[in-house]
């Protein structure tokens, strides 16, 4: 995929009452934040209606435009070198506490060397 590929969809639209009841999307709607709303709601087609909480609140028509290769590939490389760089540090965290436990054991079963 050399070139981003675009296609089209239908999915269910739902919120949660947990966080957004209708009245939030009724709101959002009178005062013309469609852009809220639109980042605000889960798209979906899995039902929710049994899940605590969620309320199917439409159908939407969505349009998505995948990225080429080369880009979503070197996205997934900055992700894994990211989560790479939080294992390290957590690591250096953990050898960091074994070696501090190692010194203090040290000290305490140290003996130091008589004076003539």
């Amino acid at each position: 995929m050399s070139t981003p590929t675009t296609f089209t969809g239908t999915v269910k639209v739902w919120t949660t009452c947990k966080w957004h009841d209708i009245r939030y999307v009724t709101d959002c709607l009178a005062q013309g934040k469609t852009e809220d709303l639109v980042s605000e709601l889960t798209y979906t087609n899995h039902d929710m209606s049994d899940c605590e909480d969620w309320v199917e609140v439409g159908v939407a028509t969505i349009t998505v435009t995948l990225h080429t290769l080369d880009v979503i590939a070197s996205k997934e490389l900055e992700a894994l070198n990211a989560q790479l760089q939080k294992v390290r540090a957590e690591n250096q965290e953990r050898e960091n506490a074994i070696l501090d436990q190692i010194s203090k054991l040290q000290a305490i079963t140290y003996e130091a060397p008589e004076k003539f």
